[in-house]
């Protein structure tokens, strides 16, 4: 564990937490993370102090946008080396690790199994998304202009939402990230699974996952305690609610068959059931918990369904 006058003014963590509602779920968020790494030293960027203190250093703005923009006000942090981490992260581990990649790489992240449903003339498709969840910077001049061109292109995207047309990539701070990454040269790292964990999609995983992203944090604790429960080559299966393992046991095979069979009964029961029966059953907890066991995994929120080009 790095000792705490290691952190002091030279590396620490950066949450944006524009509004009350993110400000509290980042008090949490940073309980978590001091839980594990003791020492670690956190600035919070945010409109104004919400609560009461939990952060090391604050920066607070005058004129937030409180959409996904502000997350570029990261880089108003005091440190030289900085992992910024999304308010709805859950750190299960050790993230020192993270700071030593910092010492030979400007610019550190989680690539997504995603990012092609949209098309880039400028960069192949060969250069991945990456998550705008969890990130690492070592500052430099060239980092400066990182975030310059980043915030031009984002404003760029954005301008391109108007007159009833709306493209939820254009506003997500992910494709112009991916854009300017692709144009500044910087040497980056691509980080694990096990240091951007996306509960809501089929992840894998070899070592012990360090980093939980999704809600809530009871759920991402609960999830934890599965997907770390063994060690070695999985796959989190958030529909199933379970963590296939490369070698499974029986009983484990016999868990993913109930599980798998239950799902097949839903989706039989969306297709032949009328709509008032399949309201009642929605509405039955028992039922839920049966066919739902982690139901953030199922439902899609508006934003995401806009992003695939399905109906709101």
């Amino acid at each position: 564990m790095t000792a705490a006058n290691d952190w002091k003014g030279t590396k620490g963590f950066v949450y944006v937490a524009t509004g009350a509602v993110y400000f509290h779920e980042t008090a949490e968020a940073v309980r978590y993370l001091r839980a594990a790494n003791p020492a670690a030293r956190v600035c919070v960027v945010t409109d104004k102090a919400h609560g009461e203190k939990f952060w090391d250093d604050i920066v607070v703005v005058e004129k937030p946008t409180f959409t996904f923009r502000d997350k570029l006000l990261m880089s108003l942090c005091p440190y030289e080396r900085f992992v910024y981490l999304d308010c709805d992260t859950y750190v299960a581990g050790d993230l020192s690790e993270m700071f030593r990649l910092l010492e030979q790489y400007d610019m550190i992240g989680h690539q997504l199994f995603e990012g092609h449903d949209y098309r880039i003339p400028e960069v192949p498709d060969a250069f991945p998304e990456f998550n705008g969840g969890v990130f690492g910077f070592r500052r430099s001049p060239e980092v400066e202009k990182f975030f310059a061109r980043w915030s031009e292109i984002h404003l760029a995207y954005a301008a391109l939402n108007t007159g009833g047309f709306y493209d939820y990539t254009n506003v997500s701070d992910q494709k112009a990230f991916r854009v300017a990454l692709y144009q500044s040269g910087l040497r980056h790292s691509v980080l694990g699974p096990e240091y951007d964990f996306i509960v809501q999609h089929v992840q894998f995983a070899c070592a012990a996952v360090k980093i939980f992203h999704g809600r809530t944090f009871a759920d991402l604790q609960r999830i934890e305690k599965i997907v770390n429960a063994r060690l070695g080559q999985r796959a989190w299966v958030p529909i199933l609610d379970l963590c296939v393992m490369q070698h499974e046991s029986a009983g484990g095979w016999a868990r993913l068959a109930w599980r798998t069979g239950l799902q097949a009964l839903r989706m039989a029961g969306l297709v032949i059931l009328p709509a008032g029966l399949r309201r009642r059953f929605r509405e039955n907890p028992a039922l839920r918990r049966l066919f739902l066991r982690n139901e953030a995994a199922s439902v899609q929120p508006p934003e995401t369904k806009r992003k695939w080009g399905l109906a709101p």
